[in-house]
């Protein structure tokens, strides 16, 4: 009897895996149909370059010229604008010669 209990436990022993392994069988589960979700997209195009800048700045002259006159009185003439280019001599304004004659004159008295 002994070696009929040790064979019905030898089979049993390389049975037990196949019965494990046997109910380890995966079950078909059913595929959930997710509905669409909706993205947000843009579309990349190339745009049209800036060419005009605005910059924050001071404009110096390279040369700058240390004399300058304060004198009284009234413009009459102005012949040049801003930003325009002025050459050497080129006469800039014209004043009232009205506020600056009796000082004219009081000066060439005392070179007299």
């Amino acid at each position: 009897m002994n070696r009929h209990l040790l064979q019905a436990a030898r089979v049993a022993a390389l049975l037990s895996p196949l019965l494990l392994l046997g109910g380890c069988g995966r079950q078909a589960v059913p595929a959930v149909e997710e509905p669409p979700r909706p993205v947000r997209s843009i579309t990349v195009a190339a745009s049209p370059v800036n060419l005009q800048w605005s910059l924050a700045g001071e404009v110096k002259p390279r040369v700058e010229v240390r004399y300058g006159f304060r004198v009284g009185g009234r413009m009459i003439e102005r012949k040049v604008e801003v930003g325009d280019r002025v050459e050497p001599g080129q006469v800039l304004a014209r004043l009232d010669p009205q506020d600056l004659t009796p000082a004219l004159d009081a000066q060439r008295a005392q070179q007299e």
